[in-house]
């Protein structure tokens, strides 16, 4: 159920405005129920696990294959130190 949740709203936001307030760069999306939060925590780990893996242990490379760009240097900012502070 969640894994459904969480690709459509992928989808979504794939798709949005990017100034869409909900599903937009930035937007919340849909799923901020507790439970939610715990299960996106969870699989988006394990996701970007897997994808500094496949980037050959690259944290850049993975942070733009995540976001679709390199030009949002705040965000970049915000991954790297949340990274090294995990």
């Amino acid at each position: 159920d969640y894994i459904q949740r969480f690709s459509a709203q992928g989808h979504r936001m794939l798709h949005a405005d990017k100034n869409d307030p909900v599903f937009g760069m930035g937007g919340s999306g849909v799923l901020n129920s507790p439970a939610d939060q715990r299960m996106y925590s969870i699989v988006v780990r394990k996701m970007l696990q897997q994808m500094v893996k496949d980037n050959g242990g690259s944290l850049d490379k993975t942070v733009k294959r995540w976001r679709g760009n390199d030009n949002d240097h705040a965000y970049f900012g915000k991954v790297l130190a949340a990274y090294k502070s995990a």
